[in-house]
C-alpha cells in the first residue's frame, strides 16, 4: 500500500501528472524514497497512462516492477519527457486556422 494516494486525472498527460506530483510532494516539506514515489504512481495511474506503460514496457507493469527502484523512477521520468515532447509536437502540427491536425505525406509511414 503507497504511503499517500494521489491520482492521475482523466486524460491528464503524465508529465502533467509527475509535475503535480512533484509540487505536492514539495509542499509536504517531507523526503521519499525513490520505491515510494514510484508505488504511488503505480498505484494512481490513470487508465490511460496504465495502457501506454503496459504497452511500452515488454513484460508489461509487472516486468517494469521487477527492475531496480532506479530503473522504473527513470523510466518514469523518460515516460514524462516523452509525453511532454509528443504534446509540444502536436501542437507543431496544429492548424492555426482550424486547429485541425496536418499531416504532411502519409502518416502511415
Amino acid at each position: 500500500m503507497s504511503i499517500f494516494t494521489f491520482p492521475q486525472f482523466k486524460h491528464e498527460p503524465f508529465w502533467g501528472y509527475l509535475s503535480r506530483l512533484n509540487n505536492y510532494r514539495a509542499q509536504l516539506n517531507q523526503s521519499f524514497q525513490k520505491w515510494e514515489i514510484c508505488e504511488v504512481i503505480v498505484m494512481d495511474l490513470s487508465v490511460e497512462s496504465r495502457s501506454h506503460v503496459e504497452f511500452m514496457h515488454p513484460r508489461g507493469l509487472l516486468g517494469l516492477l521487477s527492475k531496480t527502484q532506479d530503473e522504473v523512477y527513470d523510466f518514469f521520468e523518460k515516460l514524462a519527457w516523452d509525453t511532454y515532447e509528443f504534446e509540444q509536437a502536436k501542437e507543431t502540427f496544429r492548424c492555426p486556422t482550424h486547429g485541425e491536425y496536418v499531416f504532411h505525406g502519409n502518416p502511415y509511414h
